[in-house]
């Protein structure tokens, strides 16, 4: 199962791995999961925030938790993506004296790029609530297991990284399009 631990892998990496090779520079992102994505939710293309039908970011501007007509998705920020992708840029046109360093960083970057383009989702069929509890979101999937668990941010526990005012108005957003799903 593909995870979104190889997206966080890829924001550390996104110029980390190339330039600390080679200059010993760390510019590391951050949304991580612990073991992957478990069942219901899986590994998917990354949506385009604009046609969501809700959307909050995390306190730290980072991440995005997306409400779309099917499923819940969370995905590095636009803004995020902008700024890694401004980094990929001048360090793809940085020049490397070392052949051995510029191959490494135009395999890396390349990967990089792929890997950022995809979020962590679960069908909107597959969940059966979602609730703000304790400071922090849960999702409960058909069966009764909580889903999203693994999901951290470099504060912690992603779930709790959104502000209250928005995580609650995102349950309520849920329940509406939920309700429409009876």
């Amino acid at each position: 199962m593909r995870t979104l631990a190889l997206a966080v892998l890829a924001s550390s990496l996104l110029v980390g791995s190339s330039a600390s090779a080679c200059r010993h520079e760390d510019r590391s992102a951050s949304l991580s999961v612990g073991s992957g994505v478990a069942e219901p939710a899986r590994w998917a293309p990354r949506h385009d925030s604009r046609l969501a039908r809700f959307v909050i970011t995390s306190r730290d501007g980072k991440v995005d938790l997306l409400l779309t007509p099917s499923a819940v998705a969370f995905q590095l920020s636009d803004r995020k993506m902008d700024s890694i992708e401004r980094e990929l840029r001048d360090e793809q046109n940085s020049g490397e004296d070392n052949t051995v360093c510029s191959a490494v960083k135009t395999a890396v970057l390349a990967g990089v790029r792929v890997l950022l383009k995809h979020s962590a989702e679960c069908s909107i069929r597959d969940l059966r609530d979602v609730d703000y509890r304790d400071g922090g979101l849960v999702f409960v999937a058909s069966d009764g297991e909580r889903v999203f668990e693994q999901l951290e941010d470099n504060e912690g526990d992603l779930l709790a990284s959104f502000p209250e005012n928005q995580a609650r108005a995102f349950v309520r957003e849920f329940h509406r399009l939920k309700a429409g799903y009876r």
